[in-house]
């Protein structure tokens, strides 16, 4: 279907430069009355074009949250995590969460990939659970959420280590239906090109009480301490 409207404006101009053509050949002029049919042909493809439109905007992304006011969220994000206030965040920020039992006074931490940084938060008592939770500041196109699209961390719990595992480079193919200049040069709405967060990930640990942390590769942010 987004091809069908991609051609639309290309089929348009092909048939008028026939026409034009076919009219060339036969050695006739291009009178006043022709440049009317030229007109209406071109309204038609107007509003096939309109047609088109209005049938793909039942696709997914009109099913996707329409995010605002983002300018602020890598920050926002970053200081709800470094004080420990989760409570702060959207839902959408939270990508993966697992919990692991664990009883032994010391857990080694095992990173792949280029981010060292874990936020560690130290809860109250020694319940014998490691909550490991993947945040990010998203993924938004034209104002569209498409965050579920982002690769969490991953975290694998072996004996006495825990393998912090982030994703290789990702490459995310994202397609967004927009109107052809046939009909934003009447309404005026630009190409969706704008996209906003860098779809970082951050890992946020909370720990027993009493639990040690070793991990020569991380670098460990201890909330509150």
């Amino acid at each position: 279907m987004n091809v069908m409207i991609t051609l639309l404006p290309i089929a348009g101009t092909i048939i008028l430069a026939m026409i034009v053509v076919s009219m060339i050949a036969k050695g006739k002029m291009i009178t006043v009355k022709v440049t009317h049919w030229l007109l209406i042909i071109y309204v038609g493809f107007l509003l096939l074009s309109m047609l088109f439109v209005s049938v793909v905007k039942k696709d997914d992304i009109t099913s996707r949250e329409k995010v605002e006011d983002l300018n602020e969220a890598h920050d926002i994000i970053y200081n709800a995590l470094n004080e420990g206030k989760l409570d702060q965040l959207e839902s959408r920020h939270l990508i993966s969460e697992k919990t692991f039992d664990y009883v032994n006074n010391t857990l080694n931490i095992g990173i792949t990939g280029n981010d060292d940084r874990i936020f560690v938060e130290r809860k109250a008592d020694d319940d014998g659970k490691i909550e490991a939770r993947v945040y990010t500041d998203g993924l938004i196109v034209g104002g569209y959420d498409f965050t579920d699209k982002i690769i969490p961390v991953q975290f694998r719990l072996t004996e006495d280590t825990l393998d912090v595992m982030h994703p290789e480079h990702q490459i995310i193919d994202i397609s967004v239906v927009r109107k052809e200049f046939t009909i934003n040069q009447f309404t005026g709405q630009t190409a969706i090109n704008d996209v906003s967060g860098d779809a970082r990930l951050v890992v946020y640990l909370k720990i027993p009480k009493s639990l040690q942390l070793n991990g020569p590769s991380a670098d460990f942010l201890y909330i509150n301490d």
